[in-house]
């Protein structure tokens, strides 16, 4: 049974509503003592937080998530907070502390549940088991299993059910099966990551019949194209609360009688979704969600259940006034007060900026700093960097913190270091392919003299094997899986990318715009 006609029903909602209560401002007390015959629930949502937490007179970040939500938990009488996954990850202060962070403000804010997120993996099981520990809210996923066992993973759990106004509301969560693309294969060993959509469909049934759920809602980390074809393809699910694809629903989605929506990333909005479930001595259904058809409660018309104030938009953006929440806060701050010492740590001087422009065309003196630190920093025969995600506004003269680099080098995914031993020859058809390419490669330990490639002094030897470094996801692009190459280090705990260039910047000479050329013309021997 899902959601049993929400637009058919509207009309016989708001009938019901006119007859069954006065909904007037002054009868609110009315309205409740009639709560036996209909029940409003108040879903509010987040989805890819990325460990924002608190930002003072910014309009974003957890703690003014909290704000708002309590205000609504003092308005509504059934209230669930829950988080589409995507949770750890995405600040200095989640890399510090292992994800200890944003699981402490979510805790203070009183969330309900969260979906797992593939990022919750980025750091190794370890952390990622430790993050769901910690926790005080169910973290779900119902296809992300233990791969021997076939037992939920990790202390996750594939559903729960709550009861609020004597409505039974069942919860499950689903992870991007695609999570084994993005990830470094040694993150996830052991772990199955099951098509997404037949988890769902085996186990909506149960909900429905077994678990006697009134109501089925889906915290997915799929992305809003999945979630489309979770809601095409399996029946008896109310709403959808997604992730994954950072997608800013500011409209309602409807796919046949189920409702999705998404906030976005980075706590920058609160998503709401009100629904009115009506019960009898054999059964509830959901009659009605705020906002079908354009029919928001409370405007042009439409009676407002319990006589309260609803939004006429699904998204709730914050704003810079809202305060932040003081639990959220008194969680957040020995955390913060910790990482603002670690980021405003000097490091080194630029006598001039050091520009991000030109990358993936030639060689940049940001690409061989980069490529110098991961070479010291593991010893390897060569150190390579690829600057994907470069922040464009290079660096720029003057004191270079540890800020810096996190500004300068963004992204978040398979950043630790990898070792891998490759032959020459491999590596001599890694840089051709990749200097064709869109992206540059850069090198420390290697040059080309002439048209020779030379590793170290001398001329590379192709039925020799190196030792090569980078962050995973540029070994794992480049030489993963390739004949002849074998894995030397890789473990997901390893110093990333950042941290090596944070040591190797740490007492180093003022920094110059100063490019010699390490790869010119043919890397062939």
């Amino acid at each position: 049974m899902g959601l049993i006609s929400a637009k058919t029903f509207m009309v016989l909602a708001v009938l019901a509503l006119l007859l069954g209560f006065a909904i007037g401002e002054g009868d609110v007390g009315t309205a409740a003592t009639r709560a036996g015959e209909e029940t409003v629930l108040t879903l509010l949502h987040t989805n890819d937080l990325h460990g924002s937490i608190v930002y003072p007179g910014e309009p974003r970040g957890i703690a003014k998530i909290a704000t708002l939500a309590r205000r609504i938990r003092k308005e509504m009488p059934h209230v669930l907070l829950l988080d589409g996954g995507d949770i750890i990850h995405g600040t200095a202060a989640e890399k510090l502390f292992e994800g200890q962070p944003v699981i402490a403000a979510m805790n203070a804010a009183g969330y309900d549940a969260a979906a797992a997120g593939n990022h919750e993996f980025d750091w190794g099981q370890r952390i990622a088991r430790n993050a769901i520990a910690a926790a005080d809210f169910p973290v779900l996923s119902a296809n992300v299993v233990d791969a021997p066992s076939g037992e939920p993973w990790g202390g996750l759990q594939r559903f729960i059910v709550r009861e609020a106004g004597g409505v039974r509301i069942a919860i499950f969560g689903l992870t991007t099966q695609r999570t084994p693309e993005i990830q470094w294969p040694r993150t996830i060993e052991g772990v199955d990551f099951r098509d997404a959509v037949e988890a769902a469909r085996a186990l909506v049934p149960r909900l429905r019949e077994i678990e006697r759920a009134d109501v089925v809602v889906a915290l997915t980390h799929l992305g809003v194209e999945t979630d489309r074809e979770l809601a095409a393809s399996v029946p008896g699910i109310d709403v959808i609360l997604g992730g994954h694809s950072h997608t800013r629903l500011d409209q309602q989605v409807w796919v046949g009688e189920t409702l999705i929506a998404q906030t976005g990333s980075a706590a920058r909005h609160l998503g709401r979704v009100d629904l009115l479930v009506r019960r009898d001595d054999k059964s509830s259904r959901v009659i009605a969600v705020n906002g079908t058809d354009g029919r928001w409660w409370g405007r042009d018309g439409v009676p407002a259940p319990l006589g309260r104030p609803y939004p006429a938009e699904p998204l709730i953006a914050l704003t810079a006034s809202v305060e932040d929440d003081p639990a959220v806060s008194a969680a957040y701050r020995p955390f913060a007060e910790r990482v603002e010492k670690y980021l405003d740590e000097e490091l080194t001087r630029a006598i001039e900026p050091l520009p991000a422009e030109g990358a993936e065309r030639e060689e940049i003196a940001l690409g061989h700093l980069q490529a110098d630190a991961v070479r010291a920093h593991t010893d390897a025969d060569i150190g390579m960097s690829a600057l994907y995600s470069l922040n464009p506004s290079g660096l720029p003269a003057g004191p270079v913190r540890v800020s810096d680099v996190y500004e300068l080098f963004g992204g978040y995914t398979r950043q630790h270091l990898v070792v891998v031993r490759a032959p020459g020859g491999r590596i001599v058809e890694m840089l051709d392919a990749a200097n064709d390419g869109l992206v540059r490669l850069h090198l420390s330990g290697a040059q080309v003299r002439g048209d020779v490639l030379h590793i170290g002094d001398a001329p590379v030897d192709t039925n020799r094997s190196y030792t090569v470094a980078s962050a995973a996801h540029i070994i794992q692009e480049h030489l993963l899986g390739k004949e002849g190459v074998v894995v030397v280090s890789d473990d997901p705990e390893a110093p990333a990318i950042r941290d090596a260039t944070i040591a190797y910047l740490r007492g180093h000479p003022p920094l110059e715009n100063v490019v010699r050329p390490r790869l010119t013309g043919a890397a062939v021997p």
